[in-house]
């Protein structure tokens, strides 16, 4: 699955990151069409793979 995300701030010199990944659960939340979702990335190229490290670092 292909997924994108929007940057709180620019990181790395980008606002937005792209990248491979799989579904590892799922839940429903109360709220209708709302759901909770956790994923496995699959690929990163160098510049995700840092963005994603920085957010985890700092976010």
């Amino acid at each position: 699955m292909q997924l994108g995300m929007v940057l709180p701030d620019q990181i790395s010199g980008v606002n937005t990151v792209s990248f491979d990944a799989r579904v590892v659960w799922a839940e429903t939340l109360d709220a209708p069409g709302e759901f909770q979702v956790g994923f496995q990335f699959q690929t990163l190229n160098s510049v995700t793979r840092d963005v994603i490290e920085n957010l985890m670092e700092n976010y």
